[in-house]
């Protein structure tokens, strides 16, 4: 067996605010297969890089900041040869430290370069979340410039394989570089739990608030079973739509508990845990039926019934979905599945069955690691820089 000697340099957090890269960089460490031979760019800051304060000479230095911190980790890359480590990873958030590796970086005698793409910024900002009109100048420019920062990597990683499609569509290059890697958690507090024995049924969304997890319809759908007592809807979190969400529920009588404030991921696995039910994400963009959101990990982790989105072949690994689906994301049909789910224990059970089962086998941190083992092989193999 070889062992694979891989550094992890960038801008990125080692944090809750980053769980993926945290739980990912921690499992990868304790395999034997893999020789973690620096881990540098990385800080535990709990705030998030990329959402600076307000005020425009707050957002310029914090512009800077993170310029100056990705030449950085450009020289850090240029520095690292093949005695020194196979396989250079650079996590989420990788584009700007790409952008510059593209005009400074050093290409000759490199090890394989691996970037966590996760999520693309062009897709997030005009596609997703329509901050920027499509077809605009500024729009182009940024696809121009995340397509620039993606040529230069050996792998692509996106959380599906759809994702990954979708990305060679939008920048294209070799489409085989375009790979899938699954999310890794928290498993020491995203476990197997039970729901206490209670006369109402709790019914959890946790999010950030942006446009994909389609916060509206869950609204819409507590608006709908509003006469439903033994149903109560938890919403655990803030952001980009909860202006939207306030006023829903101005105008119309909804049995919600909204807990606005930030939380801790330990506080999230408790709410987790607690819930009967577990919602994903509802939005209407391409984006939601491309990806396996981090809720729909959490939830299954834990053993819960989770209703999301329908999803596009591809993203769920077997035939049977892990989950109760929705046919179309509207609050109607949101409400219709809650009150399935609710009205029968033994459906729950059956869902809270699939999901852990489904997450055992397919999303498990030690399923990613074998994965994330198995590709950077085949793919040192394919560029001749390891032993078939």
């Amino acid at each position: 067996m070889q062992t694979l000697k891989i550094a992890f340099i960038g801008n990125y957090q080692i944090s809750d605010n980053y769980p993926n890269t945290k739980n990912l960089i921690s499992a990868v460490r304790k395999d034997e297969r893999f020789d973690v031979v620096y881990c540098e760019g990385g800080n535990e800051v709990s705030t998030r890089i990329y959402m600076p304060e307000n005020g425009l000479k707050s957002k310029l230095f914090a512009l800077l900041k993170m310029f100056f911190l990705a030449l950085k980790s450009v020289r850090r890359i240029n520095k690292k040869s093949l005695s020194v480590c196979d396989v250079i990873y650079i996590p989420y958030p990788s584009l700007l430290v790409l952008l510059c590796y593209s005009f400074f970086g050093s290409k000759r005698n490199r090890p394989l370069l691996v970037i966590d793409c996760f999520i693309s910024i062009y897709d997030t900002v005009v596609i997703d979340r329509k901050v920027i009109a499509e077809g605009g100048l500024l729009a182009k420019l940024l696809r121009w410039l995340e397509k620039r920062s993606l040529r230069d990597a050996d792998v692509v990683l996106a959380d599906t394989l759809v994702n990954a499609n979708y990305l060679f569509e939008l920048f294209g290059g070799e489409k085989t570089k375009y790979q899938a890697l699954n999310l890794c958690i928290n498993e020491a507090i995203f476990k197997p739990v039970s729901s206490p024995v209670r006369g109402s049924k709790v019914v959890l969304f946790v999010g950030s608030f942006v446009p994909l997890q389609g916060v509206d319809v869950v609204v819409d759908a507590a608006i709908r079973l509003s006469d439903r007592a033994d149903i109560k809807i938890q919403l655990l979190g803030d952001g980009q739509t909860a202006p939207e969400v306030e006023a829903q529920l101005a105008c119309a009588e909804a049995n919600i508990e909204w807990l606005r404030s930030w939380h801790s991921i330990e506080e999230v696995s408790e709410k987790v845990g607690n819930a009967d039910i577990c919602l994903g994400v509802f939005g209407d963009s391409g984006k939601t039926y491309r990806v396996l959101p981090y809720k729909a990990y959490m939830a299954m982790a834990s053993g819960k019934a989770l209703i999301s989105s329908r999803v596009e072949d591809g993203v769920v690994r077997e035939a049977q979905l892990p989950f109760l689906s929705l046919p179309t994301n509207s609050g109607q049909e949101l409400a219709s599945k809650i009150i399935e789910l609710v009205d029968s224990s033994d459906l729950r059970e059956k869902y809270a069955q699939l999901g852990r089962a489904y997450y055992e086998q397919h999303l498990s941190n030690a399923r990613a690691v074998d994965e994330l083992y198995a590709l950077l092989r085949s793919n040192l193999i394919k560029v001749g820089k390891a032993q078939a």
